[in-house]
């Protein structure tokens, strides 16, 4: 069983198993350790595994989490500029419209 989770462990590359996305290919690498140990109980390696690749998830998952906070952020920002904008352009509207009924009551 050790040398299986060392074969799996080589097999992860020291949990940083990138599938060309960018994301993390875990179902990949419990294939390829399921294969070492020549379909014997994945058990003990299914969670040396998951211990192996825990650091690796959990930096994606910060970076996930930062990313949707800028992303929030930017959002945000947009919608406070957005919002501005259209207050100035209905006081535009209401001073012309002032103006309008002006000229009206001249008539």
């Amino acid at each position: 069983a050790a040398a299986a989770a060392a074969t799996a462990s080589a097999a992860v590359g020291g949990g940083s198993l990138d599938n060309g996305g960018g994301g993390r290919c875990c179902g990949l690498a419990a294939a390829a350790a399921a294969g070492a140990i020549g379909g014997a109980s994945v058990g003990p390696l299914a969670a040396a595994l998951a211990e192996a690749l825990r650091p690796s998830l959990d930096g994606v998952r910060d970076e996930m989490r930062k990313e949707v906070q800028e992303a929030q952020c930017a959002l945000l920002e947009q919608s406070f500029r957005l919002n501005a904008e259209l207050r100035r352009d209905v006081e535009e509207l209401r001073a012309e419209v002032q103006q309008l009924r002006g000229e009206l009551r001249v008539l």
